[in-house]
């Protein structure tokens, strides 16, 4: 029974994993029809149907799905009575307040908003294939901020990591696809094809598509969005090993504040104007908020993948920390970096990207490094084959 309770959460784990970014692709590439707007030149001119690229909508959709596993720590705790604090854990937390974990919520609201950014100018299977890269900056702050150096294969497992990703956004760069950066829409249900005798009519307007189109700044963005991601974990490992809290309630606290924080900024950032190039809405702004959710509202697409991927991010935080409990983090570890694959050949076959052949070697390269970072297998088997018992190095 325990076994198959334990391949039930693993398979829960990569499914839902998967999922989380598969439906973020499918929600980018649903249509809607978006807000009325108003130009000195035609007057009021209706809402366009085009596809849903809002980044920052689905960073506060991502931190709703958070919000859901506070939900569920207060039903397991509440209602199942499962996972209440020993009286030892609330003395360890006796001096915690929740405002602790407001600076790693907003690392971790502005990464995933600049991984949304590049996900929607790059290919979903680029977008978890890169952010693998958080191993490599959380490496390097580990060294500034705790003070604490890589072991010996950590570092060529670092250095293989960076070879990997140097594949995968050269391979992104070298067969950059030709797509379409426009699309033709006449009308939100019932676009036709024009016969000869309507030929003459005027042409349908013209229509920014930002999807794929240009992957290797879509990956650099995505890059440095794991920065901010390598941040929130130093932030976590720094200030909250001297507590012992439930990780669901973490995760919930995050997702409740950087859902609240995200909210206030969508006003602000209505009002700035940054050009066509990462301009949102038809008017270009940095987040067109207003634009984003009457898509919502009027695409069924947008918003039954709106909500599902809020659902699979709760499912997934809640199906990894069983993980944890149940086997290690290191199973977590390979299992998050198994996905990979999965999300690759889905965008293969759907028709998000084309086949490459570097794509698969990055692949390799990078779960080759991880693996061998994160101590899994790798060297495990090097040392079996040689018979030699493995060295061991002091924290």
């Amino acid at each position: 029974m325990i076994l198959y309770k334990q391949i039930g959460i693993v398979v829960l784990m990569v499914t839902t994993g998967t999922l989380n970014t598969i439906s973020a692709g499918y929600q980018q590439r649903a249509s809607g029809k978006g807000r009325d707007w108003a130009t000195q030149e035609d007057g009021w001119v209706e809402g366009e149907v085009k596809k849903f690229d809002h980044p920052y909508l689905q960073a506060m959709g991502m931190m709703a799905g958070e919000c859901l596993c506070m939900a569920a720590f207060l039903t397991m705790t509440r209602i199942f009575k499962r996972g209440i604090a020993t009286e030892e854990q609330n003395n360890a937390n006796r001096d915690f307040h929740a405002t602790i974990l407001y600076p790693a919520a907003l690392f971790d609201l502005i990464g995933t908003s600049l991984n949304y950014v590049g996900m929607i100018l790059s290919y979903p299977s680029s977008f978890q294939m890169l952010r693998g890269s958080v191993i490599i900056f959380t490496a390097g702050m580990s060294i500034v901020f705790l003070r604490r150096w890589p072991k010996p294969y950590q570092w060529v497992g670092i250095v293989i990591i960076i070879g990997g990703l140097c594949i995968v956004g050269a391979g992104d760069m070298i067969f950059q696809e030709d797509t379409d950066v426009t699309e033709c829409l006449t009308a939100y249900s019932n676009a036709t094809t024009p016969s000869p005798e309507t030929s003459t009519a005027e042409p349908c307007e013209e229509i920014v598509n930002k999807l794929g189109s240009n992957p290797l700044v879509g990956d650099i963005i995505i890059v440095v969005g794991e920065v901010f991601h390598a941040l929130q974990f130093i932030y976590e490992e720094y200030y909250l090993s001297r507590y012992d809290l439930p990780p669901l309630k973490v995760v919930g606290y995050e997702g409740i504040f950087g859902f609240c924080t995200i909210t206030v900024l969508l006003w602000p950032m209505f009002f700035i104007k940054v050009g066509e190039t990462f301009g949102l809405g038809p008017e270009f702004r940095f987040e067109d908020a207003i634009d984003g959710l009457t898509q919502v509202g009027t695409g069924a697409g947008v918003l039954g993948w709106t909500i599902g991927n809020m659902f699979s991010i709760a499912v997934f935080n809640f199906a990894g920390v069983s993980v944890t409990k149940t086997l290690n983090g290191t199973t977590r570890a390979v299992l998050d970096n198994i996905r990979q694959i999965f999300i690759w050949a889905f965008s293969l076959i759907v028709g998000w990207q084309k086949f490459n052949f570097m794509t698969p070697i990055g692949f390799v390269v990078l779960i080759l490094g991880i693996w061998i970072y994160n101590d899994v297998i790798v060297r495990v088997l090097i040392y079996k084959c040689l018979r030699k018992p493995m060295p061991t190095y002091d924290n």
